[in-house]
């Protein structure tokens, strides 16, 4: 061979050399780029909803997910990785059954039962007979046991095939649990489920409270004008029962005087043993009225609460959606920034 073919030979291998250590620096940065466009996906879409594939093929699945890619993932929020949501669903009933039926949580059963579904509940009638167990101080009921920890079971059980709903469902279960007992924050939420599900969640709330907020006030306003029929009602009955009782006392004081030198012992008696009567039944008629009108009283109270709780988390949820669509719209902008960069 030549001295020019040598020299040609050397320089086509360290063209190749050159090549070959171009094209590992690009797959290198590609790689790099994939997985920053993955890892913003698993914020956006969450972790895979069970260990099936999923129907949408732009949906993270079971195998994709390492450990080194899980633990980057749960980082901010305190570790503990789970590789799918159905996983975390299992892990926080678990929890919160151990705390119903242990003692690290003050109460009975039925009213820890009662703090787990309130969240859960969909209607005014609903959260008030949920309010009433929570703050009845009365030993457990076994019968009002099994219907509880039927709810609570129910409300964490999902459909066994993946889907869009057990997806929703699952959001649902663990957005309303999130702060019960100090299990899992709202970050880990968002870990887990995704920030879009987060973010369609809030909504759903948001819009349920506004409706509870709503039902409360009417409620309210109706338990407001029974309270007043009552009260009017008892005020009249006792001013009727007080000129009653002053014409009887009238009446029994001129009886009185007329049969003084007449009347025995045993009419004396007799008189006595009516003004009794008269008087118990007077008494116990108010009490019957005192009572009734109480227990309206009770029940507008507890209206009130949970009227200012449903306030107080309808504005926690609309702040909490205002930074989450902040966040996804960042995450949305590196994500089309990344893949644009793509070769």
């Amino acid at each position: 061979m030549s001295l020019l073919g040598k020299i040609l030979a050397i320089l086509n291998l360290l063209a190749a050399c050159a090549f070959a250590m171009l094209a590992l620096m690009d797959y290198g940065k590609r790689d790099s780029w994939a997985h920053a466009v993955f890892m913003a996906d698993l914020r956006i879409n969450g972790l895979p909803v069970d260990d099936s594939e999923p129907v949408d093929p732009g949906l993270p699945s079971k195998r994709e997910l390492d450990n080194q890619t899980l633990k980057q993932l749960f980082q901010p929020a305190g570790g503990n990785e789970v590789h799918t949501q159905e996983e975390e669903l299992n892990k926080v009933y678990q929890r919160l059954k151990s705390d119903i039926n242990g003692n690290r949580v003050e109460g009975t059963k039925v009213q820890k039962l009662a703090r787990v579904l309130l969240p859960l509940a969909g209607t005014v009638q609903e959260r008030s007979n949920l309010l009433r167990l929570i703050t009845d101080p009365r030993p457990d009921d076994e019968g009002q046991i099994a219907v509880l920890q039927g709810a609570f079971d129910k409300a964490f059980s999902q459909p066994a095939k993946s889907s869009p709903e057990k997806r929703t469902a699952i959001a649902h279960v663990l957005f309303n649990v999130a702060d019960v007992f100090g299990t899992p924050s709202l970050n880990r939420l968002v870990v887990v489920v995704g920030l879009e599900a987060t973010v369609k969640e809030i909504d759903n709330q948001a819009s349920l409270l506004r409706s509870l907020v709503s039902d409360t006030q009417q409620s309210n306003e109706r338990e407001r004008l029974a309270y007043l029929r009552q009260h009017n009602r008892l005020v009249s009955l006792v001013q009727d029962l007080a000129a009653d009782l002053q014409r009887q006392k009238e009446f029994y004081a001129a009886l009185e005087g007329k049969k003084s030198g007449q009347a025995g012992k045993g009419g004396q008696d007799e008189i006595n043993k009516e003004q009794k009567l008269q008087r118990d039944a007077v008494t116990k008629r108010l009490e019957e009225e005192k009572a009734n009108t109480k227990d309206r009283k009770d029940y507008i109270s507890i209206l009130e609460k949970s009227l200012d709780q449903a306030r107080q988390k309808l504005g926690q949820a609309q702040k909490t959606n205002q930074e989450i669509e902040a966040r996804i719209r960042e995450l949305e902008k590196v994500k089309d920034r990344q893949s644009g960069e793509l070769p």
